[in-house]
């Protein structure tokens, strides 16, 4: 029967989609060959070809699943001899690649908006064989850090930009890369409201005030508590600062300033209050006046109850 029966590549270790030739060595007298992946047969087709009386397996274009194990089976009017099985490693990638950032964000913040603080993992993944060598850059500029990973503990505002996953195969010479947008904003922890430039809130003047935050913010809400903003208040274009104009006693209260950014929100607060002096002042001349004849009319009617009183008991 046939006897040292083996494969021979003459690639041990091809990159994919290349040509590959498996030949098939045996001892003896009139063989025959077969050739087997794994335990299907392998004949002339799309991908393969057999050449010199079938000795020869020609793969046009190897493929990763194209590994095996090969088997060479050789007869002759004696015997059947098969070979061991001949495996491929074949090389490929890097392909596929990924970049993905944990922790993942919750529903309510924007795609790739981080709040400052966060401790950010980067994870580059690429089908590749042999394994992908990683390098990562930062707005263009390549970092020494290599690895699959980029850890970003406690991460700030200034950090904010793109990041990039290099991923490189050696064995074929393939580059990839993937990237990813960044933006880390800080968290609104205080929010004042204040007069603008100082200013005193009189009966009759006017009053801004302004609504200013310790973070980025991308909106402001006004509101007065318990009760709706006067109609004498207007807001400016970006909602920073609300105007009261020819203030009244009835503009007093609490006013309070929204501001929001896509990682927090924060509310400030003023009271607007007049000294009684301010007050006393405001009442106009017919004010004074009504409140003048209000006294005497009180008077007046506690006099006749006193009288009317009074000539009642007599009588009896």
């Amino acid at each position: 029967p046939p006897s040292n029966v083996s494969v021979r590549a003459n690639q041990t270790d091809p990159v994919e989609f290349v040509t590959v030739a498996l030949q098939c060595i045996a001892s003896g007298l009139d063989l025959q060959y077969r050739w087997l992946n794994g335990s299907s047969e392998v004949g002339t087709g799309p991908q393969t070809q057999l050449t010199n009386g079938s000795q020869t397996l020609i793969i046009t274009t190897v493929q990763r699943d194209d590994r095996g194990p090969w088997f060479c089976s050789v007869s002759n009017p004696v015997g059947n001899t098969a070979s061991l099985g001949y495996n491929l490693t074949v090389s490929y990638g890097p392909e596929q690649l990924s970049l993905t950032v944990h922790p993942l964000l919750p529903p309510s913040l924007l795609e790739g908006t981080y709040p400052a603080g966060s401790d950010l993992t980067l994870s580059c993944l690429a089908q590749s064989s042999p394994p992908a060598l990683y390098r990562w850059a930062v707005n263009g500029t390549m970092t020494d850090h290599m690895g699959p990973e980029l850890r970003l503990p406690r991460v700030q505002a200034p950090q904010s930009g793109n990041y990039t996953c290099w991923a490189s195969n050696s064995r074929t010479g393939r580059t990839e890369a993937v990237s990813t947008e960044l933006t880390v904003l800080e968290l609104i922890t205080s929010v004042t409201v204040l007069p603008a430039g100082g200013e005193v809130p009189m009966v009759g003047g006017n009053l801004t005030l302004q609504c200013q935050a310790d973070a980025p913010v991308e909106s402001r809400q006004w509101s007065r508590v318990n009760q709706p903003l006067p109609l004498n208040a207007s807001l400016s274009k970006d909602n920073s600062t609300l105007s009261l104009a020819l203030l009244s006693p009835s503009d007093t209260g609490d006013y309070e300033c929204r501001a929001t950014n896509p990682v927090s929100t924060g509310t400030g607060t003023y009271g607007l209050t007049f000294d009684r002096g301010d007050l006393s002042e405001s009442l106009s001349g017919g004010a004074i006046a009504g409140i003048v004849i209000a006294c005497f009319v009180v008077m007046a009617v506690l006099t006749a109850a006193v009288y009317y009183m009074v000539k009642k008991k007599g009588s009896n």
